[in-house]
């Protein structure tokens, strides 16, 4: 591993960032001999902050940051005292030249992710879990102020008080109303994508069952990240403006940008409004099934790739399936106990319902 992740490592840790497979790799790092001249150089690096006491000070801003504090200031002073201590029992052979520092560092970890998980399981950073179930949509105002739109079957996590980094994952669909704030940014997490922002309003679309993910931005900026998988995807940063959208395909494993695009239909969704514009039915049928909590089987898969056009605003889904029907060739559907079963084996050469309101 280079310095460079190394370095990474580490800052995460002491930034109360590590995932749990870093925090893993951090740990593996410390126990082996192979790193020792980089760890050395790094962890020098940290100890001579650690000397410049009014500069960490500065730094802590929460109750955290100064537990972090204290104990990185007081390893240091100590540092001289562990050499030729029996601390050398905790690691694997290290080497003489820096065992004392990395007893420190492990240390700090050991002390510092006690205090981390205290913290963390108290009341005020306990996670909350908020799901909308089909057919229903919410409203979520987070501690800081920030806003939640969810759209139907969709789940959010959120801390019921945020520290250092206002952090929340999404699965579904949600629209965020951001409340500015220069010294925390604002991560929105989902399965294939990071969004990151400081105060702005965007729509993340992420639901386990579609074949792509969607960030789209209604003001402000923001940074998305794509997760790379564990096959070897590429990580991707794109930066996002108003009237921008970033689709990430999950087959390629490849981020593509959009600009611009129509605000008012990718959003209509918060206004009770379902538009498809060259949508194929199987999909509408995906959002069907969330908008009215029904179960909705294709009975021939052919009919599954005819294109829809249509703008649907508080209508029944009787209705809408009447609408689809009249503009196909072979369409047929029924209700029964399971929900609603279609048939059909061709489309118009149009493939399309004309795109206008219907109410």
């Amino acid at each position: 591993m280079s310095e460079k992740d190394i370095k990474y490592l580490i800052q995460r840790f002491i930034e109360n960032r590590s995932t749990e497979d870093e925090i893993g790799q951090l740990l593996k790092i410390l126990k082996s001999r192979d790193n020792d001249l980089k760890i050395e150089a790094i962890i020098d690096t940290y100890f001579q902050e650690v000397n410049k006491e009014d500069i960490l000070s500065k730094r802590a801003n929460t109750e955290e940051d100064r537990l972090k504090v204290r104990t990185i200031l007081s390893l240091a002073k100590a540092q001289e005292l562990s050499r030729g201590s029996n601390v050398r029992r905790l690691f694997i052979a290290p080497s003489k030249k820096v065992y004392n520092r990395i007893a420190a560092v492990i240390s700090l970890a050991v002390v510092a992710s006690v205090a981390i998980y205290i913290l963390k399981n108290t009341e005020e950073t306990k996670l909350m879990v908020h799901e909308t179930a089909p057919g229903h949509k919410a409203t979520v105002t987070l501690q800081d102020g920030s806003k939640v739109s969810m759209n139907s079957e969709s789940k959010l996590i959120y801390p019921a008080r945020f520290n250092a980094i206002r952090e929340v994952t999404i699965v579904g669909e949600a629209f965020f109303e951001i409340k500015p704030d220069k010294k925390r940014p604002f991560v929105v997490k989902s399965k294939h994508l990071n969004t990151k922002v400081l105060g702005t309003s965007f729509n993340v679309r992420a639901f386990p069952d579609e074949e792509k993910a969607q960030v789209l931005v209604a003001s402000g900026r923001v940074v998305v990240e794509n997760v790379p998988t564990t096959s070897g995807g590429v990580s991707q940063e794109i930066i996002l403006l108003k009237n921008e959208m970033v689709t990430f395909n999950l087959a390629e494993q490849v981020m593509y940008k959009e600009n611009p695009v129509e605000l008012h239909k990718l959003l209509a969704w918060q206004d009770g409004i379902l538009i498809f514009d060259g949508v194929e039915l199987r999909e509408v049928v995906r959002s069907l099934e969330r908008w009215f909590g029904i179960k909705i089987t294709l009975k021939t898969e052919q009919v599954g790739y005819c294109l829809i056009r249509g703008t649907f605003e508080n209508l029944s889904l009787d209705r809408i399936l009447q609408l689809i029907q009249y503009s196909m060739e072979d369409f047929t559907y029924e209700f029964d106990e399971g929900g609603v079963t279609i048939e059909g084996n061709g489309c118009n050469s149009e493939d399309k319902i004309k795109s206008q309101r219907i109410k």
